[in-house]
């Protein structure tokens, strides 16, 4: 079987409180990579496959530093806390596609 191109989404965007120090990709089979920064500044690359297969293996490993203190404080935004809510409007824009 042919794959279509997959898009890899496996680092989490670096900031002044977190820092990626290695990381590594295995693919199998063989991909040829392309990478890019999604709207919302995300890297994302995209695999592409030349050959057949009947199996699809993607191994990511991430080293990061993490400078805040505190991270998981602002887990959840003000506005989630209480079910129902309502996204704030920038955050609609962004997520209209979805």
């Amino acid at each position: 079987m042919r794959l279509d191109p997959h898009q890899l989404r496996l680092r989490p965007r670096e900031d002044d409180e977190l820092r990626i120090e290695s990381s590594t990709l295995t693919i199998t089979p063989q991909a040829t990579l392309l990478g890019h920064r999604d709207m919302e500044g995300n890297s994302v690359a995209i695999a592409t496959f030349n050959l057949p297969t009947n199996q699809l293996a993607v191994e990511s490993e991430v080293i990061i530093r993490q400078y805040s203190e505190a991270p998981l404080d602002s887990l959840v935004a003000d506005f989630a806390i209480g079910y129902p809510f309502s996204y704030p409007p920038d955050d609609k824009v962004l997520l209209l596609a979805l």
